[in-house]
């Protein structure tokens, strides 16, 4: 390794520093810092988890337990374990990168910024700060279990859909989640929320997850995750935004109005899956958001949805409009939410999921055009 000429010791230095530690000390950095990571650290030459839930350990001795400590103020529930110093191909386990995001009812900033659970969907969810229990609506069902990946499909250009067969899942409502837990052959783990596009009884549960180049765990899901692999699951998770079907046809049909942006279509879709599957007569309205056509999920079931004289969709393209749309590209504005969504004096119950920007934006607006705060319902999405 060439490190160039030696230079001098500085004047007014250290007279016992030696002139060659500085660019000693540079060049450990500058390895360490390619060796850092390798390009997928899930990696590993069988396809199914040892026992049905760890992947063999590379090291020699067993890694020191660590507490848990979630990053991004106690946000991302992230976990990683270094093994002690001796141990074979120790290094410091890698830390993702804080994610500030919540999901919350809409009003005044203040006063909602502590209701409900931060979640990300379609990509990764990162829950609130610990706290009691009261008033808040969390579902938890069993502990971790392994789901086998039955089918996938490709959704967008940067996304699929990933099928898993979870034996004893218990179902679960239209808008809930489960937790995804990920363990490298180095004993590291990370765990990440999904949203669930599919709802009701059966083993069956759909993800949808969209790559993002940076990330930790979704571009292992979307570019190396094969049919036949195995993943551990938790749940369902969540009571807040979620939709249940009338109880018969004598039930108030409140008119629901969906809002989504990008992959935040996911948890949507399980509401609008519901809603078909039992031929439900409640209007159900989507506004979906996305940049170009490409980038549309579920194109061809929202299409045969849309043929329902109770299921209306609208479309915002933002960058690049299909070729005979009559819009023009652009983002959501407070005149195209009036004119597509349901009105404020029909009290619809209104699901708003998205990139954070996004379901600001269109929750501040909805406020203004007289959408009472406690009928909307936000999530909000980041990913890892």
């Amino acid at each position: 390794m060439e490190l160039g000429a030696v230079p001098r010791t500085r004047t007014g230095g250290d007279p016992h520093r030696h002139p060659l530690r500085d660019p000693l000390v540079e060049a450990r950095h500058l390895v360490a810092r390619r060796l850092a990571r390798p390009r997928s650290r899930w990696a590993r030459r069988g396809r199914s988890l040892r026992d049905g839930r760890l992947l063999r350990r590379l090291y020699d001795e067993r890694a020191r337990r660590r507490s848990a400590r979630r990053q991004g103020v106690d946000r991302d529930r992230v976990r990683g374990c270094a093994p002690r110093p001796r141990a074979r191909g120790s290094r410091a386990a890698a830390r993702a990168a804080p994610l500030l995001l919540e999901e919350r009812e809409v009003g005044a900033h203040a006063a909602h910024h502590a209701e409900g659970r931060a979640r990300i969907l379609g990509a990764e969810r990162v829950q609130h700060v610990r706290r009691p229990l009261a008033r808040t609506a969390v579902l938890v069902t069993g502990d971790w279990t392994v789901g086998t990946v039955t089918a996938i499909a490709p959704q967008t250009p940067t996304s699929r859909s990933i099928d898993l067969e979870v034996p004893g899942w218990p179902g679960n409502l239209a808008g809930q989640h489960l937790d995804l837990r990920l363990t490298a052959p180095d004993g590291y783990t990370a765990t990440r929320s999904y949203s669930i596009a599919t709802a009701g009884a059966g083993t069956r549960v759909q993800l949808a997850v969209d790559r993002l180049p940076d990330g930790e765990v979704s571009p292992y899901l979307v570019d190396e995750l094969i049919v036949g692999d195995q993943l551990e699951v938790r749940g369902p998770l969540g009571g807040w935004f979620v939709w249940r079907p009338p109880a018969d046809d004598r039930s108030p049909a409140e008119p629901v109005q969906l809002i989504g942006g990008g992959s935040g279509i996911v948890p949507l879709m399980a509401m609008a899956r519901a809603h078909a599957a039992v031929a439900s007569t409640v209007p159900f309205r989507l506004l979906y958001s996305v940049r170009a056509p490409e980038d549309v999920f579920f194109a061809a079931e929202l299409a045969e949805l849309a043929r329902s004289p109770h299921f209306d969709i609208d479309w915002v393209y933002t960058r690049t409009a299909p070729e005979g749309w009559s819009g023009s590209p652009g983002r959501v504005t407070r005149e195209r939410l009036a004119e597509a969504v349901v009105p404020a004096a029909l009290d619809p119950a209104v699901f708003v999921c998205g990139p954070t920007g996004f379901v600001e934006t269109v929750a501040d607006l909805l406020v203004e055009l007289g959408h009472p705060a406690a009928r909307v319902k936000t999530e909000r999405f980041g990913g890892a």
